[in-house]
């Protein structure tokens, strides 16, 4: 019978997923964490592998990493010291709102979109100003403020962030405007024609809503980018000689680490608290979600969480664990924290330990045996496929071959048709990390088109979709490179680097009267292809 610690070190589940969570990091961070560097400190930054956690600014991250990196005695200080803060700032990002599922452009062109200004994006632009970029800054401000022997903690906001600026870099003020944050803070921002105008005491500024996007979106990048930071400083630092016990991070860097360790497809972290009480003691609390609806699903999650958080931070007399599957009523789990620890460090037989583990348990739902294996069984081959799909992508280009369908992401397909021809507009993001050519381009493009000529969409009338639906006659393909919101794929141009080319294509090439390719790069029967002027191609 394996130990406590082999089973849940060993459960292919795990197993599986931890590869995935490894592979997913140095893929999107690859900037700093390779292979050989990567620990497992570093799935603290599993979070920002998914959207909208994964848009940041990579020169923040640069400028900030290399400052903290510089004074890493005082930084570690400073993390300690504002922790509080710190905890303040983690809890505020990773919270879920409305903003997160809305990537299209901002607009005022209709009252709901104007609507949306009120409800969602004024409210979203004072919280990330407030609660999360205010309470980061903090830290690189204690290290300045420790450097010149002065308080730069308890001025206003725009001055501090003029400190920043002014000691470290822009790149870790953009997207901040203390005209805007404090409009919206007074409730002083008026709606024109197209555009906001934003008056504080001091000043004005008039801001159309692309612009406004811009400055928001730039602000949470920014943000985004503070954090992960200070989150590869903490990867770093803990590997040092004599580094300080995990136990002493603070809550909220526990918090995301918990995420990292213990986090998949199926189980969702939701919420994590300390609570203190005479009755259980020192006790974590976990809000959780998971597919499975069965009970020994719930069991096995609950324990897991539990084991990992003990074997990181062995502090907790008690673990409740609340999980939500769905159904009307969430299920609960009590672990014996002491008992668990005493597991983990004695190596004890899981067995030996199970009885006195579950201090109590409502769970108050079960599923078919059937449909628990068949849950289970989709969970291990969902955490072994992606190993299994880089195993084969390996070997077909160890021969050669690099199927195009791994090269690129279509991120949407709108339907742009007129009353009597249906067209589509696609934006699609570049996977390729190699040089650019022509001749992988149009390969990679002409796959593109492919899929596309099999997507249906109804023509548009002055009344809405008409008719049945139908093939595109026309198809129209922007291509670009690295990851940025939706609304931000729509508004580049030529003089962004990130776009790569603009395609044309129609099913018949008498039909086909270009926009964006009248000055076509390439032609090939009714596919006209437009290059960025600005790009340099490799040839192959």
């Amino acid at each position: 019978m394996s130990t406590i610690n082999q089973f849940f070190d060993s459960h292919p589940q795990e197993t599986g997923y931890r590869v995935s969570k490894r592979n997913r990091i140095i893929d999107i961070f690859s900037e700093w964490v390779d292979e050989g560097s990567f620990k497992d400190w570093h799935l603290l930054l599993y979070p920002f592998t998914n959207e909208p956690l994964c848009f940041f600014n990579s020169n923040t991250v640069n400028d900030l990493l290399s400052f903290l990196l510089s004074h890493p005695y005082l930084a570690w200080e400073a993390i300690t010291i504002m922790a509080p803060s710190l905890n303040h700032a983690i809890s505020s990002a990773l919270m879920p709102t409305p903003s997160w599922n809305k990537q299209d452009s901002l607009s005022l062109d209709s009252p709901d979109h104007a609507a949306e200004f009120e409800s969602i994006w004024h409210p979203e632009y004072q919280r990330y100003s407030e609660h999360v970029f205010n309470h980061l800054i903090k830290v690189p401000l204690y290290i300045l403020g420790k450097l010149y022997h002065k308080d730069y903690i308890t001025p206003p906001l725009s001055n501090r962030v003029n400190v920043l600026g002014s000691n470290i870099g822009t790149s870790i003020t953009l997207g901040f405007d203390s005209i805007v944050r404090n409009s919206i803070a007074h409730g002083s921002a008026d709606f024109e024609i197209m555009a906001i105008r934003y008056r504080d005491a001091e000043s004005t500024k008039t801001l159309s809503s692309f612009e406004f996007g811009d400055l928001f979106d730039e602000l949470v990048d920014t943000s985004h980018g503070v954090l992960i930071a200070i989150l590869l400083f903490i990867a770093e630092y803990l590997e040092k000689p004599n580094a300080p016990n995990s136990s002493t991070l603070p809550f909220g860097v526990r918090y995301l680490l918990t995420i990292g360790y213990a986090s998949h497809p199926s189980l969702t972290i939701v919420t994590m608290l300390e609570t203190h009480s005479i009755g259980t003691g020192f006790q974590l609390n976990i809000v959780c979600k998971v597919k499975n609806p069965s009970r020994g699903a719930h069991q096995y999650e609950g324990l897991y969480i539990s084991w990992v958080s003990a074997k990181l931070f062995p502090s907790y007399n008690r673990y409740l664990i609340e999980i939500d599957s769905g159904q009307p009523a969430h299920s609960m789990l009590a672990i014996n924290g002491n008992v668990l620890s005493e597991a983990i460090v004695n190596s004890q037989e899981l067995t030996e330990c199970a009885k006195d583990l579950i201090q109590g348990a409502l769970l108050w739902y079960d599923a078919p045996h059937w449909k628990s294996s068949l849950s289970t069984f989709r969970n291990i081959f969902s955490a072994r496929f992606p190993e299994l799909q880089t195993q084969i992508r390996a070997g077909f280009e160890k021969a050669g071959y690099i199927s195009p369908i791994y090269k690129y992401k279509i991120v949407s397909i709108e339907n742009n048709s007129t009353q009597s021809v249906p067209r589509i507009l696609c934006y699609v993001l570049l996977n390729l990390k190699e040089a650019l050519s022509d001749v992988v381009l149009l390969s990679t493009l002409k796959q593109i088109i492919r899929r596309l000529m099999r997507v249906k969409v109804k023509c548009l009338g002055i009344y809405g979709p008409k008719g049945l639906s139908r093939r595109p006659s026309h198809i129209t393909v922007r291509l670009s490179r690295n990851q940025v919101r939706l609304r931000a794929l729509k508004s580049q141009s030529w003089q962004s680097n990130d776009l790569i080319l603009i395609a044309e294509w129609s099913r018949e090439k008498r039909k086909l009267f270009p926009f964006y390719t009248k000055n076509a790069d390439y032609i090939e029967g009714s596919l006209r292809v437009k290059y960025n002027p600005n790009l340099t191609l490799r040839k192959p």
